[in-house]
């Protein structure tokens, strides 16, 4: 009784649903288009998840090429931003703590109309101070790679369950 309750509410666990998302099914071409420089660094990781975790994965097409308004949809990563700072201090004031937060929107567009935002898609993660300058440095660059992947996989989920 309770599930049918909760099934006839419209209510569904996020990616558990039978919908396909906020592309449209007629969908067949996306373009990606990143409005900053942070932005450009998280579509690789997007971009592979267009091209092959979908039901049958979407051809990737330039915006500026031309293209079937019908089937196709612009996916547009806008206000994206990468902090890395203090969060921890010792006795002496030194740093021996930093955060990195990835943060960005989503939104996708058909023939020029707004169809979805995402809202702000943000992951963070903490590097420790080990080693001096060069282990704060490829931690750094090792934890930006993680984000990297875990915001781009919680963007695809977004995307792909509609929330």
């Amino acid at each position: 009784m309770f599930a049918l309750v909760l099934a006839s509410c419209g209510y569904h666990l996020v990616g558990h649903g039978g919908d396909a998302g906020v592309i449209p099914a007629d969908v067949k071409t996306v373009s990606l288009q990143a409005a900053n420089e942070t932005a450009a660094t998280l579509m690789p990781e997007l971009k592979r998840y267009f091209s092959t975790k979908g039901d049958k994965g979407y051809e990737l097409v330039d915006a500026d090429k031309p293209h079937d308004a019908e089937v196709h949809a612009d996916v547009r990563l806008e206000q994206a931003s990468r902090q890395f700072v203090p969060s921890a201090y010792d006795r002496s004031g030194v740093a021996t703590q930093y955060r990195m937060t990835i943060s960005g929107n989503i939104r996708v567009y058909r023939a020029g109309k707004l169809l979805w935002e995402s809202g702000a898609i943000s992951e963070s993660g903490d590097v420790y101070v080990t080693g001096g300058p060069v282990g704060v440095e490829a931690s750094r660059s090792r934890i930006q790679r993680d984000l990297q992947k875990q915001w781009a996989a919680r963007a695809w989920n977004r995307l792909s369950s509609g929330f």
